[in-house]
């Protein structure tokens, strides 16, 4: 509506806005869901995760890109420590470590499988990103929250504190035992732990005066626009900043999320982002909360519900909704597909029980009787 409003060139617009496609993933997501495609896909992404971390961490180390569409910055941190930051690249390491740390939680714990773990989790300390660092250990915390709370057995809390105790224990020992310079790296985490938000510098200030002042200039430009379908088109478009204001705008809009959004979207866009935030939010829970098994649906959806109260109630950086100004990212669309396909199956559940005898009971009888049946065929002939 901005686009005809504005009147942009319709064909341009639609391929400018080429990034905005990613959204339609949840329809092919969820037609993979339908035909059981999920444990194929999970089989196919899991080697190039890991391939994709090991390159990181060597990308983190030398500062030399190894991997494609990342950027690679230096940052100085509290006692002239200059460590490489890189931004991209780590291809669901992070998930597929909460997804080891879930089934261990829930399943069974698999030594073996904590060489996998360490392999995702360094990456994603090598990010120096506190609020990385933050939503991992929320993500967790809320693992085990849901775990006791659907067993109802106070005893799982010691099994689960004995779990992630041996995996900080390992994963303590393998950054020192094999992450080069690890003595450096450890001071640097140190350093980025305990540094207030006032002391990362950059061009206009510290993160947070930064990041006060991106709100700003974005608050400002959606007042001078239309307030209800705000300027009318992506920001992003300008590749070439001619002016400072161009350049501060750019550098806001890759920041902050809700001012981007009320800035390029107005009112309508932001009032339909916080409706789809509030109501995944209490739809996810939801679903966590009728869930008969914990399986890999029951972990996406927690993972999900941590990510939107996360990005909603507890971040520093004026997230406060999951989407962007180019609307869902892949990693939302497949948990908006979960989700979807979750809330469909648990609406139609009775009904498949009866019909097609989908209950423990209704199988139990059925393979009694085939049993049987089978049996008395083969002694007749």
């Amino acid at each position: 509506y901005s686009a005809l409003l504005y009147k942009f060139n319709a064909l341009e617009y639609f391929f400018r806005l080429k990034n905005l496609w990613t959204s339609f993933l949840v329809f092919p997501f969820m037609l993979l869901l339908k035909r059981n495609g999920l444990g194929f896909m999970i089989k196919l992404f899991f080697p190039a995760a890991v391939f994709a971390n090991i390159l990181y961490i060597f990308s983190a180390i030398t500062g030399t890109a190894l991997l494609p569409d990342i950027r690679i910055i230096s940052q100085v941190l509290p006692g002239n420590l200059e460590v490489y930051r890189v931004y991209g690249g780590t291809f669901l390491g992070g998930l597929f470590f909460l997804g080891f740390v879930y089934y261990w939680l829930t399943k069974k714990f698999k030594p073996y499988q904590l060489i996998l773990a360490i392999l995702l989790i360094i990456p994603q300390i090598l990010t120096f990103g506190r609020a990385t660092w933050a939503s991992i250990i929320f993500a967790v915390f809320a693992m085990i929250i849901f775990n006791i709370w659907k067993k109802k057995d106070i005893k799982v809390l010691f099994r689960q504190i004995l779990i992630i105790l041996v995996l900080l224990s390992t994963l303590v020992f393998c950054f020192l035992k094999f992450v080069p310079n690890s003595d450096f790296y450890v001071q640097a985490i140190g350093a980025r732990l305990m540094q207030g938000r006032d002391e990362v510098k950059y061009d206009e200030g510290s993160f947070g005066e930064r990041t006060v002042f991106d709100n700003e200039i974005l608050l400002r430009l959606w007042s001078k626009s239309n307030l209800f379908f705000g300027i009318g088109m992506n920001p992003f478009w300008i590749n070439n900043q001619e002016s400072r204001e161009e350049r501060i705008i750019y550098i806001a809009l890759c920041d902050v999320f809700w001012p981007g959004i009320l800035a390029v979207y107005g009112m309508v866009g932001l009032a339909i982002a916080l409706f789809f935030q509030f109501y995944y939010i209490k739809l996810s829970f939801k679903l966590i909360k009728n869930s008969k098994y914990a399986n890999v649906l029951t972990f996406i959806l927690i993972t999900m519900f941590t990510k939107m109260t996360f990005d909603t109630f507890i971040t520093y950086s004026y997230v406060f909704t999951s989407i962007g100004i180019l609307g869902l990212g892949t990693v939302m669309s497949f948990m908006v597909a979960i989700a979807v396909f979750c809330n469909e199956k648990q609406k139609n559940e009775p009904a498949d029980t009866i019909v097609n005898g989908n209950s423990n009971k209704s199988n139990y009888l059925y393979r009694k009787y085939y049993y049987y049946h089978y049996k008395s065929y083969k002694h007749r002939y």
